[in-house]
């Protein structure tokens, strides 16, 4: 999500010049300082109440401090608050349209006939999307995969949820509210694709991610693990083995090639696709043989 981020403001986007960002963030501390205990909530990921307008002002300041103190500890806290927001929901409904078709017209053709190859050879007949937002991509692959017997989203917005399961998607679909990778633990298993598209991930720390690499080759195989996601500029998917935040989200630029194959899963497919002059990594991972 982070390349496509100019359309949203608080608080993962740090829009405007340095005088306004400056001041959003003293305002943010000030906030902060008047009501520690909310902060605290903030810090953690888990306020005891909705998000509040003010909470913007805070979220603003904290993601300035952590970005400042080198995105430690991590950031993904800060980040899965706004997502599972009214705010996050509305942005996502706001830009389903072009980002569907983006995927279908630009990344799908790439990516599908080698993800739907590598499920075959893996005998994998299920296959879940990881924050799928409002369902067009999920809606897409249950028309292109008719060997798929389900296919799940999980997606931490309860809302986009609802908005999918109210369009009737196909039967083989199956809704869940809730984290992500947790999730994908949970409904997945020997004979499952993982796929996620338009940057999901990204929102997710290093170490989180590479233990769910670790968990998909050492419990789920055989497994085919797809991914669309954003990568800084300059970034070698194919060399590089850090994960440094990057953009105006300040989320994370993760090696996953060099992730995955740390965890046992052999790369099936990696490149590299600009849209809007931002680079998005496209791969197909595989472990296991037939199921």
């Amino acid at each position: 999500m982070s390349t496509d981020a100019g359309h949203l403001r608080f608080p993962l986007v740090q829009s405007g010049g340095p005088l306004r960002r400056w001041l959003r963030h003293q305002l943010g501390a000030l906030l902060g300082w008047l009501s520690p205990a909310r902060t605290r909530q903030l810090r953690a990921g888990s306020p005891d109440t909705p998000l509040r307008p003010s909470d913007y002002w805070r979220l603003a300041a904290l993601l300035a401090e952590r970005a400042r103190d080198g995105a430690s500890p991590s950031l993904s806290p800060i980040h899965r608050l706004f997502w599972r927001s009214d705010a996050a929901a509305g942005f996502q409904q706001r830009e389903a349209g072009w980002r569907y078709q983006r995927f279908a017209q630009q990344f799908a053709p790439r990516l599908l006939p080698v993800l739907r190859a590598a499920m075959q050879d893996s005998g994998c007949r299920r296959l879940i999307e990881i924050g799928p937002g409002t369902g067009e991509v999920l809606d897409h692959l249950a028309r292109s995969f008719d060997h798929c017997e389900v296919l799940i989203g999980v997606e931490v917005n309860p809302a986009l949820v609802a908005v999918h399961a109210a369009r009737g998607p196909d039967p083989r679909i199956q809704l869940h509210h809730g984290d992500g990778l947790e999730l994908a633990r949970q409904h997945g298993g020997p004979g499952t694709a993982y796929f996620s598209h338009g940057g999901v991930l990204e929102y997710f720390d290093r170490d989180t991610l590479r233990a769910w690499f670790a968990w998909v080759a050492g419990h789920s195989a055989p497994a085919v693990v797809a991914l669309i996601e954003p990568i800084a500029p300059g970034q070698d998917p194919e060399r590089d083995q850090g994960s440094p935040t990057f953009g105006v989200e300040h989320s994370y630029s993760h090696a996953y090639a060099a992730l995955a194959r740390e965890a046992g899963l052999q790369i099936e497919f990696l490149a590299v696709e600009r849209w809007r002059e931002s680079p998005w990594l496209l791969m197909v991972a595989r472990c296991g043989g037939p199921a």
